[in-house]
């Protein structure tokens, strides 16, 4: 908890909460009656998707709840840090200073191991540097974290498929929603490279069901329909 007096102190560097307690119960109980939910805040898997990433060996209970309890650690203030070397991280990749790239995101991954950014961004590099099985590493670290992202898992299960191993990025995917464009997707490549078009093709009419105008899933039909001709 926090508490300023902006008028004699606009730079907020006195912090009064231990000293007013009755004020910041005051505040404390007026922000209650807002809505607290964190913008962006990833849902929580259905209980099919959990099921299936606990056969998986990828958790071992599900996603990890939401928090209620915070500390310093949390302070937005000491989180601009965290963003920053993201910030700086990526700067790296850009510049084609790949070992110090990886270096600066590991390092972000330990300060802060439920931070799904840091995984996705170093599993990205590690991909595009041609080390797959790194980058696919880093994406199961992140779901036995218990790191609920559906952008982890529909990456994960893309990489699977397109590095030689469709059927376990099928597994990963098969209980996604039908109404998921990005999941289907991944789902329609994944079957696509196990050679099993009749179900690529249905997860790409699901995907476009809701995306008529989802050219990744428009592509891969065109591929699968020269490939049958």
């Amino acid at each position: 908890p926090e508490l300023y007096t902006l008028a004699d102190d606009p730079g907020e560097q006195r912090n009064l909460a231990t000293v007013a307690p009755d004020r910041v119960s005051a505040l404390t109980n007026v922000l209650t009656t807002f809505d607290r939910n964190l913008p962006g805040q990833a849902a929580r898997e259905s209980s099919q998707v959990s099921d299936q990433l606990r056969s998986l060996g990828y958790t071992s209970g599900g996603a990890k709840p939401a928090k209620t309890q915070f500390t310093d650690a949390d302070d937005p203030k000491r989180l601009i840090d965290i963003d920053r070397e993201l910030h700086d991280a990526n700067q790296l990749f850009s510049s084609g200073r790949i070992p110090d790239a990886v270096q600066a995101f590991q390092r972000i991954i330990a300060k802060r191991p439920e931070l799904a950014d840091a995984y996705r961004y170093l599993a990205y590099v590690y991909w595009q540097v041609g080390r797959p099985a790194e980058a696919i590493a880093t994406l199961e670290k992140a779901l036995a974290t218990g790191i609920a992202d559906d952008d982890i898992r529909i990456r994960l299960g893309t990489f699977l498929a397109e590095s030689g191993n469709p059927a376990k990025g099928i597994a990963l995917l098969a209980a996604s929603p039908a109404d998921d464009v990005e999941a289907q997707t991944a789902l329609g490549i994944a079957y696509g490279q196990a050679g099993k078009d009749a179900d690529a093709l249905a997860a790409f009419d699901r995907a476009l069901a809701v995306d008529g105008t989802n050219g990744i899933a428009l592509q891969n039909i065109g591929t699968i329909w020269l490939r049958q001709n």
